[in-house]
């Protein structure tokens, strides 16, 4: 049996696959817990997407809950926010 180790990328290749996915096609779905945290940040849908089209990974990556997965912070100037990180 062969097993393909799944790496986590590095934060310039983060940046590069999370800005390539969220400029194509694709629907968005946020769960509650985003919304609320959407909400105690004052931000809206329009930030959050511009933040995933422009954004960078600065940070390695952390081990998610699921195995073989990775979350990844990525940062940016928000446009409808007051310009805030």
């Amino acid at each position: 049996m062969l097993v393909e180790m799944i790496e986590p990328w590095t934060p310039a290749q983060a940046t590069d696959r999370i800005r390539f996915i969220a400029r194509g096609r694709y629907d968005l779905w946020l769960t509650d817990h985003a919304k609320d945290q959407m909400d105690e940040r004052d931000l809206i849908v329009g930030d959050v997407v511009y933040l995933l089209k422009n954004g960078f990974v600065y940070e390695q990556p952390k081990p998610a809950t699921r195995v073989d997965f990775y979350r990844y912070q990525m940062e940016s100037k928000t446009p409808n926010s007051g310009s805030r990180e």
